[in-house]
């Protein structure tokens, strides 16, 4: 995307290529101060680092607009939730078009069953 448009919708994406090198540019999210300790009890543990206020990490994409980090990870959650969805309903096509016809007679029911009751359903929720 040499000149991406800018888009003033609240439910725009960034693409997935543009999203993968935002991903790419910050560097890793997990600091020795933000480490979790689970051989220790939760009263031994100490809160080092967590009373200064962290700078706010940004990437600026020309014509397009300032993310944040926060802005970015949640794009990317998204589209991992657009793919798994996506990857169901293909599922569930494939399963109801060429699967089911292919099977004996009497899995029809059963195959049916499973179309409906768990693809479905995992798509829905």
């Amino acid at each position: 995307m040499k000149s991406p448009v800018l888009i003033q919708d609240h439910f725009y994406l960034l693409p997935a290529k543009l999203l993968g090198v935002c991903i790419a540019v910050f560097p890793v999210a997990d600091a020795e101060e933000d480490a979790i300790t689970v051989d220790v009890s939760q009263g031994d543990t100490t809160t080092k680092g967590k009373e200064t206020a962290k700078a706010l990490e940004v990437v600026q994409i020309k014509d397009v607009g300032t993310f944040s980090r926060a802005q970015i990870e949640t794009f990317k959650r998204v589209h991992n939730l657009m793919t798994c969805v996506q990857h169901s309903v293909d599922m569930h096509k494939w399963l109801t078009e060429k699967g089911i016809p292919s099977l004996p007679a009497e899995y029809h029911k059963i195959a049916n069953d499973v179309a409906r009751k768990n693809v479905l359903k995992d798509y829905r929720t």
